[in-house]
């Protein structure tokens, strides 16, 4: 596991979630990917007040997953992550990475609704 849980003070509900499965093509790849996610999980880290979750972990149902899990303030928040380190990642990743998908999570007064963003 790479990353951090949510900082320290007040419990608050975050704006939106976010699960991401990334697919890599062989466990060479995914050691690549995973050595370029640590420097994202560390500069989102630093920079990212808004990112209340970041966590990188390695699939373990096979050699070549890895799983991206994010807690956002807000819709803005988690687009600045994207449109910044995570875009810059995938950009560069583009040859090791075989398939991405993801869902994001919003509370909707009763618990949490699957949402397509």
């Amino acid at each position: 596991v790479i990353g951090r849980g949510r900082r320290s003070g007040p419990l608050v509900e975050c704006g939106i979630m976010q699960d991401v499965r990334i697919s890599c093509h062989n466990a060479a790849a995914r050691s690549t990917v995973l050595q370029r996610l640590r420097e994202v999980a560390r500069r989102v880290e630093e920079g990212e007040e808004q990112t209340l979750t970041f966590l990188v972990c390695e699939g373990l149902d096979d050699q070549t997953g890895v799983r991206l899990f994010g807690r956002y303030a807000d819709m803005a928040a988690m687009r600045g992550v994207w449109k910044g380190v995570l875009g810059a990642f995938f950009m560069q990743s583009k040859d090791e990475v075989r398939a991405m998908e993801h869902r994001n999570y919003v509370p909707n007064g009763k618990g949490w609704l699957h949402r397509y963003a």
